[in-house]
C-alpha cells in the first residue's frame, strides 16, 4: 500500500453530463414518493416528535418533563431527539405531512446516490450499482419511517466512508475534522451516534493492532486517535450533558424491549425483511473472501460487525445495509478489477435532483393537488391510523378533565399527542419514560388481563378509552356494564366511562 495520497485515476473517456448517480436518486426519490405515501407514515413518532419540536421552538427551551401522558406529568423526560425534532417541526410548518415525506424522501435518495457514486467512481458499471443499492434498500425499507433515526444511515456512511478512505490514503488526515462535526450533530438527533462512534473507535483499534505487526501498512494514527476524541467529547455537546448517553445506553441494555417493541425484536425469517438482510449480507460475505488476497482493511468488517447486531435487534439492518454498500465500492475493484470512470462534478451531477426538489416543494407550499410531487399527496392509512375518530375524540376530550384522560393503545399514544393536543394519554412509544415493569405491566393486559383497564381506570379517574376494535380491551368494554362506546370504526373503538366505580358493581352484583 502506498502511502501518497491518491485520487481517483482517469482515462480519456468522457464523463455524461447525467450521470448514473443522478438516476439512481431520481427513481429511489420517485419510487419512495410513490411507495412511502403512506408507509412512511406508520410510525407514532411522527407526530409526537413533530410537536416537541413546536414546543421547543415556541418556547426557546428544550423539553426536560413530560407534559403529554396523565401519569408521568411533570416527570423528568428529556427530548434527547431535540435537533431532528425541530428540523421536523418546521418542515411541518412549512408544508404539512407532505413536506416531512419530502424530506425524508429527499435525506434518503441523496444517501443511496451518493454511495452509488462511490461505487461508480471505484469501477463499478451502473447496473452493478444500481443494483448493489435496490439491495441495500431492500435490506433495510422495513425502518423508513419518518422520524429522526433516518439521520443515521447518511452520517453512518460518511463516518465510515472518511475512515475507509483515510485508511486507503485517498484522504489527508486533515480531513478527520469532519468526524466531530457528524457526531455533534449525530448525538443531538438521534442515539444511533452511540453506535457510530463504537464503529470508530473499534476501526481505529484494529489500526492500532496492525500498527504492531505491519507498522508500514496502518494510517497516521496520531490523527486517528485526536479525530476520535474529539469526537467523543462531541457527543456531551449537548443541552442534557452526561444524561444523553446514560440515556442511550440504558435504552439499549434493557433486556424487555426485544420482547415488547417490534423494532428491538431479533431478526425473523418469518418476514420477508429478514430474508433480505441475510442475502445481502451474504453477498458482503462472498465478495469479502474473494477480496482476501488483495489484502483486506479494518474498514471492511465493520458491515459483518452490523450485520451480527442486526441479527440480534433488527432495528440496526439499515446500518448494516449501508456500511456494506459503503465498502463494497472498495472491495468490488479487488475482486472485478475494474477501472474507475470519470464523474462529473458533485456539484453539476445534483443540478437534476436538486431541481426536482425544489419544484415539489413550490408545489407543496403552493398548494398545487399534483400527484407524488404536490400537495396533500401523503396521507394517513384509514386503516391503520384512527382518522375517522378525530371529530369524536375531540368531542369526548373537551367534556372534562377526567374524560381527557385516555386508556389508549400504546400505537395510538403518538397519534393522540399530534391530533388531539388537549388529550392526556395513558402510554406511547417513549419507552424510556414508562421503564419496563409499565411496559409489561400492559403487555400483559393487553394480551392476557384486559380487566385491568378497570383498575387502571379507578387509580387515575381515566373516563376515557381508546383501543384497537376487536382487541381484547375492546371485546372487555364492550361487554363491561360500565362502558358506553361512543364512536367505533375499522381501526379504533371509544368509550366512555360511567362515573359508577367497578366495586360498586361488583357489590351490585353480588345482592
Amino acid at each position: 500500500m502506498t502511502d501518497s495520497y491518491l485520487v481517483s485515476p482517469t482515462d480519456n473517456r468522457r464523463a455524461s453530463f447525467f450521470p448514473a448517480e443522478s438516476i439512481i436518486f431520481l427513481v429511489v426519490w420517485l419510487a419512495l414518493l410513490f411507495v412511502g405515501r403512506e408507509r412512511l407514515l406508520r410510525d407514532p413518532g411522527t407526530f409526537w416528535h413533530t410537536v416537541v419540536g413546536s414546543r421547543i421552538i415556541d418556547t426557546h427551551a428544550v423539553v426536560r418533563t413530560d407534559s403529554f401522558s396523565f401519569r408521568h406529568a411533570g416527570q423528568p423526560w428529556l427530548a434527547h431527539q431535540w435537533l431532528g425534532e425541530c428540523a421536523m417541526a418546521i418542515i411541518d410548518r412549512i408544508s404539512g405531512l407532505d413536506g416531512l415525506l419530502l424530506a425524508a424522501v429527499t435525506l434518503l435518495a441523496a444517501t443511496y446516490a451518493l454511495a452509488a457514486r462511490r461505487l461508480l467512481m471505484r469501477g463499478a458499471t451502473a447496473p452493478t450499482a444500481g443494483i448493489l443499492v435496490t439491495l441495500a434498500i431492500a435490506a433495510s425499507s422495513f425502518h423508513f419511517l419518518v422520524r429522526p433515526h433516518l439521520i443515521g444511515i447518511p452520517l453512518m456512511a460518511a463516518t465510515l466512508a472518511i475512515l475507509a478512505d483515510f485508511e486507503s490514503r485517498k484522504l489527508r488526515p486533515r480531513v478527520l475534522i469532519a468526524l466531530p462535526l457528524i457526531f455533534l450533530v449525530w448525538a443531538n438527533t438521534h442515539g444511533s451516534a452511540l453506535g457510530g462512534l463504537a464503529t470508530l473507535w473499534l476501526v481505529i483499534a484494529g489500526w492500532t493492532a496492525e500498527s504492531f505487526f505491519r507498522r508500514a501498512s496502518a494510517p497516521p494514527l496520531a490523527h486517528a486517535y485526536l479525530a476520535a476524541a474529539a469526537s467523543t467529547a462531541a457527543i456531551f455537546i449537548n443541552p442534557f450533558g452526561t444524561d444523553l448517553p446514560r440515556l442511550w445506553i440504558s435504552l439499549l441494555s434493557a433486556p424487555s424491549l426485544p420482547r415488547i417493541i417490534i423494532e428491538h425484536a431479533p431478526l425473523s425469517l418469518t418476514s420477508i425483511d429478514g430474508w433480505m438482510v441475510l442475502l445481502f449480507g451474504a453477498i458482503y460475505v462472498v465478495a469479502l473472501v474473494r477480496a482476501r488476497r488483495a489484502g483486506l482493511r479494518f474498514t471492511w468488517f465493520v458491515p459483518l460487525i452490523w450485520l451480527a447486531l442486526t441479527i440480534q435487534r433488527i432495528r440496526h439492518g439499515p446500518l448494516f445495509a449501508i456500511t456494506a454498500l459503503i465498502a463494497l465500492a472498495d472491495i468490488l475493484p479487488k475482486v472485478t478489477n475494474s477501472i474507475p470512470t470519470p464523474r462529473i462534478a458533485l456539484a453539476r451531477a445534483s443540478i437534476v435532483p436538486l431541481a426536482c426538489v425544489t419544484l415539489a416543494l413550490v408545489l407543496q407550499i403552493a398548494g398545487a393537488p399534483i400527484p407524488l410531487l404536490g400537495r396533500n399527496w401523503a396521507r394517513l392509512d384509514p386503516t391503520y391510523w384512527p382518522v375517522q375518530s378525530t371529530a369524536a375524540l375531540r368531542s369526548r376530550v373537551a367534556e372534562s378533565p377526567a374524560a381527557a384522560r385516555i386508556l389508549n393503545d400504546t400505537l395510538f399514544g403518538g397519534f393522540l399527542i399530534g391530533t388531539v393536543p388537549t388529550a392526556k394519554i395513558w402510554i406511547d412509544d417513549r419507552c424510556e419514560l414508562y421503564g419496563e415493569d409499565e411496559l409489561n405491566a400492559y403487555v400483559a393486559a393487553g394480551s392476557q388481563h384486559p380487566e385491568q383497564i378497570e383498575a387502571w381506570s379507578d387509580q387515575f379517574d381515566a373516563q376515557t378509552a381508546f383501543v384497537h376494535t376487536n382487541s381484547p380491551f375492546d371485546r372487555h368494554l364492550a361487554a363491561s356494564p360500565r362502558w358506553t362506546c361512543r364512536h367505533r370504526s375499522p381501526t379504533a373503538a371509544l368509550y366512555a366511562r360511567s362515573t359508577v366505580s367497578s366495586a360498586s358493581i361488583a357489590a351490585t352484583r353480588a345482592r
